[in-house]
């Protein structure tokens, strides 16, 4: 029924387009005419409870099912609804934001108790309003921090059902990344009006060379990928992101770097200084007792983010860019203070990475792969479906399709800190649902403790929250995940979280 209603849809719309185009006086261009849609009336209080079309954006696709499982696109995201769940709580939006594959690594719970600090991530002032308006059941658990998108200069955050911007030309900006419509994509017809400035641009895949690296140095210091990987000049792998490049030599025991590429963008070093009396300015030498001073908002940043070990030596002093910006520059990237912000992007890198891609016309490494676009339209399609790819987590595939997906809250962490480990199921693309479950820690003594994890929810999702764990700073524990598909038959992945101070 489903499929026949929207052919039937198609070729109205294309009956409309043929009339609009015969009725146009010669020398006149047609306009594009775009279907409208209603709200089905069972979604009706959960969009207006949301907003309606001014925070989800307008309806963009009629009903439609898969499975048990009704559907509705808007611009901002997918209205789902399970019959066979309670009444109020079969209602929710559909986590298409995993379908981007971001999922980064969390960060340690701020300093300043006015930062709003969620699963493992810190909301950016400027979008908790909203966020708190809509709550944290209906947008879903975040998957990265507040960055900064060179490309439609915006500031954004994404989550697992919605996600937040603000233009930087205008700070009081606040809406929904059109999640919907970039996921329905051509099946959705939507006006270029209804996306504006929330088009959603996914990033390309990182290469597995480099996962390691930029899982160590954050999405927040590397920003995104921006296209594949590439055998540079000098024979290195090389893939650019927004803020920085990262090579590969080729060669036995050769270890990931970063490339200059202030210098490869015509930014001089600067001859050295003495030390300031600023005692917010920490003095790096150069040359005797001549170097570069480096504010200590900076240093504290490079703290969790690879530190000088990463960037280089400073090559020159901080110095103004634009009114409340700062910047300062080392050899291989340059960092920010815009001092009019108050979350997480008060410091951040300058997206040199991507004045770079775009000085090659975006041309570095194409033709390899990029993050898959599959877009679900609304039609009924086993192969095309609303549910999430697999996210950029440790994978391990079992057999009949089955994904098994492990990620941690915290790679580091103190050891009066708890630990949140969970795993994500896909068979197919579709979550599975009531699987068995376990969790075994090897502790600092070599003791293995098992834990029982709860069943895999809808969502194919189970997590648990571990006590402190009593080690030594620089001690690894290492830990397994479970999932019994079969009896008796598990499909495991391993990984290992450090304990710091």
């Amino acid at each position: 029924m489903v499929f026949h209603r929207l052919t039937v849809l198609n070729i109205l719309l294309i009956f409309a387009l043929t009339s609009t185009a015969c009725e146009t006086l010669a020398g006149e261009a047609a306009l594009p005419q775009y279907p409208s849609f209603e709200i089905d009336p069972q979604f009706t209080d959960l969009y207006s409870q949301s907003g309606g079309a001014e925070i989800l954006g307008p309806v963009i696709s009629s009903l439609f099912t898969y499975g048990p499982i009704e559907y509705q696109y808007t611009v901002a995201g997918l209205l789902t609804h399970d019959p066979q769940k309670a009444k109020h709580a079969g209602y929710s939006l559909a986590p298409i934001g995993l379908d981007l594959g971001l999922l980064e690594v969390a960060v340690q719970p701020p300093d300043d108790p006015a930062l709003y600090y969620a699963d493992g991530h810190i909301i950016d002032p400027s979008f908790l309003p909203l966020y708190q308006k809509l709550g944290a059941r209906l947008i879903g658990r975040p998957l990265t921090e507040a960055r900064y998108n060179p490309k439609k200069r915006r500031i954004e955050q994404y989550f697992e059902n919605l996600g937040f911007y603000r233009l930087e030309s205008d700070p009081e900006s606040v809406g929904l990344l059109a999640y919907g419509a970039w996921k329905c994509g051509t099946d959705c017809h939507q006006a270029p009006s209804q996306i504006s400035g929330a088009e959603v641009v996914p990033p390309s895949r990182i290469s597995p060379e480099f996962r390691k690296t930029v899982d160590r140095l954050g999405l927040h210091f590397t920003g995104f990928a921006l296209g594949p990987a590439y055998t540079a000049p000098d024979g290195a792998l090389e893939q650019v992101y927004e803020n920085i490049i990262l090579a590969l030599p080729q060669g036995q025991g050769e270890r990931v770097s970063l490339r200059p590429i202030p210098e490869s963008l015509g930014i001089k070093s600067e001859a050295p200084v003495p030390p300031s009396s600023d005692p917010n300015l920490y003095f790096y030498p150069l040359d005797g007792d001549r170097g570069h001073n480096i504010p200590q908002a900076f240093l504290d940043y490079l703290a969790g983010h690879g530190g000088l070990d990463a960037t280089g030596p400073p090559i020159n002093e901080p110095t103004q860019i634009a009114e409340g910006v700062y910047r300062q520059c080392f050899t291989n990237l340059c960092l920010e203070e815009h001092t009019q912000e108050t979350g997480t992007l008060k410091i951040r890198p300058s997206p040199l990475g991507f004045e770079f891609w775009e000085a090659h016309n975006g041309s570095l490494g194409q033709g390899g792969d990029t993050i898959p676009t599959s877009k679900p339209g609304p039609e009924s399609d086993p192969t095309n479906q609303p549910y999430p790819a697999p996210t950029e987590t440790l994978s391990q595939l079992s057999s009949g399709g089955v994904m098994l997906n492990v990620w941690k809250k915290f790679p580091v962490l103190s050891a009066h800190q708890s630990q949140e480990i969970g795993v994500i199921v896909l068979q197919d693309g579709l979550p599975v649902p009531d699987l068995h479950a376990d969790l075994t820690l090897t502790l600092p003594d070599g003791e293995k403790v098992k834990i029982i994890m709860p069943p895999t929810g809808s969502d194919g999702q189970s997590y648990c929250q571990l006590s402190p764990i009593d080690a030594m700073t620089g001690h690894p524990i290492d830990y397994q995940v479970c999932v019994y598909v079969q009896a008796g038959q598990p499909t495991c992945a391993e990984d290992s979280f450090l304990i710091w101070k």
